[in-house]
Protein backbone atom coordinates (compact mmCIF):
# COMPACT_ATOMS: atom_id res chain seq x y z
CA UNK A 1 0.00 0.00 0.00
CA UNK A 2 2.78 2.43 0.81
CA UNK A 3 4.31 2.02 -2.65
CA UNK A 4 1.13 3.18 -4.32
CA UNK A 5 1.02 6.35 -2.27
CA UNK A 6 4.54 7.21 -3.41
CA UNK A 7 3.29 7.59 -6.94
CA UNK A 8 0.80 10.28 -6.11
CA UNK A 9 1.57 13.14 -8.51
CA UNK A 10 2.58 15.60 -5.78
CA UNK A 11 5.23 13.23 -4.39
CA UNK A 12 6.52 11.67 -7.59
CA UNK A 13 6.41 14.79 -9.74
CA UNK A 14 7.23 17.59 -7.31
CA UNK A 15 8.28 16.18 -3.94
CA UNK A 16 11.08 13.85 -4.97
CA UNK A 17 12.70 16.34 -7.34
CA UNK A 18 12.39 19.18 -4.85
CA UNK A 19 13.94 17.10 -2.07
CA UNK A 20 16.85 16.04 -4.30
CA UNK A 21 17.59 19.57 -5.50
CA UNK A 22 17.30 21.07 -2.02
CA UNK A 23 19.65 18.46 -0.58
CA UNK A 24 22.18 18.92 -3.37
CA UNK A 25 22.16 22.69 -2.88
CA UNK A 26 22.31 22.41 0.93
CA UNK A 27 25.49 20.33 0.69
CA UNK A 28 27.38 23.29 -0.80
CA UNK A 29 25.51 26.48 0.06
CA UNK A 30 22.62 27.95 2.01
CA UNK A 31 19.31 26.56 0.81
CA UNK A 32 15.84 27.71 1.79
CA UNK A 33 12.75 25.55 1.50
CA UNK A 34 9.08 26.43 1.61
CA UNK A 35 5.77 24.65 1.28
CA UNK A 36 2.70 26.59 0.23
CA UNK A 37 -0.10 24.88 2.14
CA UNK A 38 -2.99 27.34 1.73
CA UNK A 39 -5.81 25.52 -0.02
CA UNK A 40 -7.58 27.44 -2.76
CA UNK A 41 -11.36 27.24 -2.42
CA UNK A 42 -11.68 27.10 -6.23
CA UNK A 43 -13.69 24.27 -7.76
CA UNK A 44 -15.44 23.70 -4.43
CA UNK A 45 -12.07 23.18 -2.74
CA UNK A 46 -10.95 20.44 -5.14
CA UNK A 47 -8.02 22.52 -6.40
CA UNK A 48 -6.43 22.75 -2.96
CA UNK A 49 -2.79 23.77 -2.57
CA UNK A 50 -1.83 22.74 -6.08
CA UNK A 51 1.40 23.54 -7.89
CA UNK A 52 1.73 27.25 -8.83
CA UNK A 53 -1.20 28.48 -6.71
CA UNK A 54 1.35 30.48 -4.70
CA UNK A 55 2.51 32.59 -7.66
CA UNK A 56 -0.15 35.33 -7.30
CA UNK A 57 0.90 35.57 -3.63
CA UNK A 58 4.60 35.79 -4.56
CA UNK A 59 3.96 38.71 -6.90
CA UNK A 60 1.24 40.35 -4.80
CA UNK A 61 -1.31 39.93 -7.60
CA UNK A 62 -4.11 38.00 -5.88
CA UNK A 63 -6.61 40.74 -6.75
CA UNK A 64 -6.46 40.18 -10.50
CA UNK A 65 -10.00 39.53 -11.85
CA UNK A 66 -8.69 36.74 -14.07
CA UNK A 67 -7.73 34.76 -10.95
CA UNK A 68 -11.05 35.18 -9.13
CA UNK A 69 -14.24 33.16 -9.52
CA UNK A 70 -15.57 29.70 -8.66
CA UNK A 71 -13.62 28.04 -11.47
CA UNK A 72 -10.54 30.26 -11.33
CA UNK A 73 -7.24 29.69 -9.50
CA UNK A 74 -8.09 31.54 -6.28
CA UNK A 75 -11.85 30.98 -6.07
CA UNK A 76 -14.52 33.53 -5.14
CA UNK A 77 -13.22 34.87 -1.85
CA UNK A 78 -10.43 37.35 -1.39
CA UNK A 79 -7.09 35.75 -0.64
CA UNK A 80 -6.04 36.21 2.99
CA UNK A 81 -4.21 39.55 3.03
CA UNK A 82 -1.82 38.56 5.84
CA UNK A 83 -0.71 35.54 3.82
CA UNK A 84 -0.32 37.61 0.65
CA UNK A 85 1.87 40.07 2.55
CA UNK A 86 3.94 37.35 4.25
CA UNK A 87 4.67 35.45 1.03
CA UNK A 88 5.36 38.55 -1.07
CA UNK A 89 7.59 40.15 1.57
CA UNK A 90 9.59 36.94 1.99
CA UNK A 91 10.28 36.70 -1.73
CA UNK A 92 11.23 40.37 -1.99
CA UNK A 93 13.54 40.03 1.00
CA UNK A 94 15.16 36.96 -0.53
CA UNK A 95 15.67 38.76 -3.86
CA UNK A 96 17.26 41.73 -2.09
CA UNK A 97 19.36 39.99 0.57
CA UNK A 98 19.52 36.27 -0.16
CA UNK A 99 17.66 35.59 3.11
CA UNK A 100 13.86 35.12 3.09
CA UNK A 101 13.56 35.50 6.86
CA UNK A 102 13.65 31.91 8.12
CA UNK A 103 16.52 29.50 8.87
CA UNK A 104 18.16 27.68 5.98
CA UNK A 105 17.31 24.09 5.19
CA UNK A 106 20.14 21.84 6.38
CA UNK A 107 20.52 18.11 5.89
CA UNK A 108 20.09 17.41 9.60
CA UNK A 109 16.94 19.55 10.19
CA UNK A 110 15.42 20.27 6.77
CA UNK A 111 13.80 23.45 8.08
CA UNK A 112 10.94 24.46 5.81
CA UNK A 113 8.66 27.51 5.89
CA UNK A 114 5.06 26.39 5.63
CA UNK A 115 2.93 29.22 4.27
CA UNK A 116 -0.71 28.99 5.34
CA UNK A 117 -3.17 30.99 7.44
CA UNK A 118 -0.91 30.08 10.38
CA UNK A 119 2.56 30.22 8.78
CA UNK A 120 5.73 29.06 10.46
CA UNK A 121 8.76 26.85 10.12
CA UNK A 122 8.64 23.09 10.49
CA UNK A 123 11.45 20.56 10.36
CA UNK A 124 11.23 17.89 7.65
CA UNK A 125 7.48 18.35 7.12
CA UNK A 126 7.10 15.33 4.83
CA UNK A 127 9.88 13.26 6.30
CA UNK A 128 8.00 9.97 6.17
CA UNK A 129 7.20 10.37 2.49
CA UNK A 130 10.75 11.52 1.72
CA UNK A 131 12.33 8.58 3.55
CA UNK A 132 9.99 6.06 1.91
CA UNK A 133 10.80 7.50 -1.51
CA UNK A 134 14.53 7.36 -0.82
CA UNK A 135 14.30 3.72 0.36
CA UNK A 136 12.35 2.79 -2.76
CA UNK A 137 14.80 4.50 -5.11
CA UNK A 138 17.87 3.00 -3.39
CA UNK A 139 16.24 -0.43 -3.16
CA UNK A 140 15.07 -0.37 -6.77
CA UNK A 141 11.55 -1.37 -5.79
CA UNK A 142 9.75 1.08 -8.08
Amino acid sequence: MQRLSLFQPDVALFGAGTWALTEAYARHSRAFAYEFAWRSPALDGALGATHTVELPFVFGRTGLPSLRGPNRLLGDDEAPSSLVTRVHDSWVRFARTGDPGWPPCTLDRRTTMRFDLDSGTVDDPRGGERQAWERGVRGGSF
